[in-house]
């Protein structure tokens, strides 16, 4: 009876990991609408920059997006790598994404069961805008639904997002990158889909959640 019980509440508690809607507001983000601005995440340079690279430097928002922009770009028939995860939320996941992104530190393919944890995603400068619709956590998979909005060279922008996860029950899970039909108008979508979406953004991976507490890189 006793090894019944001890099953029933595993299932429930594995469950409740699932079937779950992360709420755009509950995810930070740069140039994306619907999300919380990352920006809120570190204060004010005490003083004004005097230059371009003070700005950037003052800021590890700017210093992250810099990491996206248009000198970045993967060259013709390459993609843009995948999403990754990093430990922490807020703050230090948006440190630690630099650091990522920066080839300075290495994502994370196996995490606790237990502690806090963000998927990032991102897109390189572009000429379309990363619309993040939805994202979705249920059985075993992460579902990222997406369009691009397609604009005018002269708006173009770099994006990236830092999803927090809920608890997860250990094993593998799929993330997967859904996207749908670009919006905008039609000549100009027509004229930007000559660049894959693939070298833009950020694509689809997987990675493993462990019952022990240790994390293996």
């Amino acid at each position: 009876m006793q090894r019944i019980v001890v099953c029933i509440l595993a299932a429930m508690v594995s469950s409740a990991a699932w079937g779950k809607e992360i709420p755009l507001k509950e995810i930070w983000g740069f140039n994306i609408a619907g999300t919380s601005d990352v920006k809120e995440l570190v204060p004010p340079p005490k003083k004004d920059p005097q230059s371009a690279e003070d700005f950037i430097n003052s800021s590890v928002v700017e210093q992250t997006a810099q990491l996206l922009g248009h000198r970045k770009v993967p060259a013709e028939g390459r993609k843009a790598g995948d999403g990754f995860i990093v430990a922490g939320v807020g703050k230090e996941a948006l440190e630690r994404a630099r650091e990522v992104l920066a080839g300075k530190e290495k994502s994370l393919k196996e995490i606790s069961a237990e502690g806090e944890f963000s998927l990032v995603i991102y897109t390189y400068f572009s000429g379309r805008s990363f619309c993040l619709d939805d994202v979705q956590v249920d059985d075993g998979e992460i579902t990222v639904a997406y369009h691009l909005m397609a604009h005018e060279l002269m708006s173009s922008s770099a994006h990236f997002a830092l999803i927090p996860l809920p608890k997860l029950p250990p094993g593998d899970v799929n993330v997967v990158m859904k996207r749908s039909d670009d919006t905008g108008p039609a000549p100009i979508i027509a004229r930007l889909a000559k660049v894959p979406a693939e070298r833009i953004v950020s694509g689809s991976f997987k990675f493993r959640v462990i019952a022990d507490a240790k994390i293996k890189e």
